[in-house]
């Protein structure tokens, strides 16, 4: 993969995402973009080899950051969901009280 700028791939990503990342969620994600970036190259080649630049990887990675931040946000909402249903009984119990 070419060098375009003086900054590492992580570095790259994090100006994308505006934060850092620890080195496992880096290399979490970087892991899967790659395998996401195979996937587009195999099913829409590769144009100009703009999808071999560093940028378009380091975009991969902060859009799987993103998700996945989001998806354990999602998760997180339907456990407190799912809670508040167990404990709503007791709570209309109390209330009748």
């Amino acid at each position: 993969m070419p060098t375009e700028t003086l900054l590492s791939l992580k570095q790259l990503a994090e100006s994308y995402l505006l934060r850092t990342m620890s080195d496992e969620e880096y290399n979490v994600a970087q892991k899967k973009a790659k395998i996401k970036l195979a996937r587009i190259i195999e099913r829409e080649e590769n144009a100009n080899n703009v999808k071999l630049t560093s940028r378009y990887l380091a975009q991969l990675i902060a859009e799987e950051v993103n998700s996945e931040l989001f998806y354990n946000y999602c998760m997180m909402m339907k456990d407190l969901k799912t809670l508040e249903k167990k404990e709503m009984p007791a709570t209309k119990v109390a209330r009748q009280i």
